[in-house]
């Protein structure tokens, strides 16, 4: 029972020391993608802007 509560635990502080890095990196690649779109209209408007 000692051990089964002990692995838990360790467990549960495993996620929690995970989680800060996965939303870190989910934010990272959530900003990564806006800049990429951002550019990509900012070329295609520039683009547009030259064919006429």
């Amino acid at each position: 029972m000692n051990f089964l509560f002990y692995s838990f635990q360790s467990l549960v502080h495993a996620f929690l020391k995970c989680v800060p890095l996965v939303k870190l990196h989910f934010c990272t690649l959530l900003l990564l993608f806006i800049i990429v779109i951002d550019n990509r209209l900012f070329w295609v408007k520039k683009i547009n802007k030259w064919l006429r």
